[in-house]
């Protein structure tokens, strides 16, 4: 089966963030949530039913896999983490550099933040 990460085309959000976030340190779903809120200065928030179907998919393609869990300080189940793959590296990598040619070429045309694209015809 192919899978979506597989494709030459771009990553969802979540699953990027969800690398990101991993990128230096396992952690279990909470910890990612927590990483990615505290990364974007609380403009992205990972919930939690979405963000564990995501690694769900993420573990079948092979972008991330279950590391040693952590006891559970608060007496429940331990946690489990998750680490990326070198897979996942190549796969992060990879969206990083297309975001950045992107992000290139906007600046080419003269497009810096805030400031409106003008329409081609001349209209706003």
């Amino acid at each position: 089966m192919r899978s979506r990460s597989d494709e030459s085309g771009p990553l969802s959000p979540q699953v990027l963030y969800v690398l990101l976030a991993v990128m230096d340190r396992d952690l279990h779903g909470y910890g990612i949530m927590k990483e990615v809120e505290a990364r974007t200065d609380g403009k992205v928030t990972l919930l939690p039913n979405s963000l564990y179907a995501t690694l769900k998919r993420m573990l079948y393609e092979g972008l991330v896999e279950k590391a040693p869990s952590e006891e559970n300080t608060e007496g429940g189940r331990p946690r489990q983490n998750y680490r990326i793959t070198s897979r996942g590296c190549e796969i992060a990598e990879r969206e990083v550099e297309r975001l950045s040619a992107l992000l290139d070429m906007a600046r080419e045309k003269h497009f810096p933040p805030g400031v409106p694209l003008a329409h081609p015809s001349g209209e706003s």
